[in-house]
């Protein structure tokens, strides 16, 4: 009988060991494929001034790709569909890049924030993204 409950306590202690580590692989592969998405683009020293009605966005993205997506939005509205910025063909791990978005009328007939959409897409769908107020305010 002894020897039965020996058995039964080795093979409950393999099964629950092979289950852990196969949920640890299970975790590590989920997380390098966060990583992976997470990883995409990155913008830095973003500048956006509206003058004239027109709003001038600068800065510097790292991407593989070569280019990025923006879109406009007031609240719930959208103001520019999406557009394709392309970057800069330098070899360069950071690309400078520059925008000029023209403001719609409508802008100033709402007190909703306005703020542009930046990130990069995988697959049709939108990763990465980043969020910039627009102060059309005070333009």
């Amino acid at each position: 009988m002894r020897y039965l409950w020996v058995l039964l306590c080795i093979f409950v202690v393999i099964g629950c060991s092979t289950n852990e580590e196969s949920k640890q692989e299970d975790n590590s592969s989920t997380e390098e494929n966060e990583q992976k998405v997470n990883d995409i683009i990155r913008f830095g020293e973003v500048d956006v001034k509206v003058e004239n009605g027109t709003i001038y966005l600068s800065g510097m993205a790292e991407t593989k790709e070569e280019k990025f997506y923006a879109t406009f939005e007031q609240g719930t509205k959208m103001l520019m569909e999406e557009r394709v910025i392309e970057l800069g063909e330098e070899e360069a791990e950071w690309k400078p890049f520059e925008v000029e978005i023209d403001l719609p009328e409508e802008v100033h007939e709402s007190e909703e924030t306005a703020f542009l959409t930046l990130y990069e897409k995988v697959d049709g769908e939108q990763v990465d993204q980043n969020y910039v107020l627009v102060d059309i305010i005070n333009y």
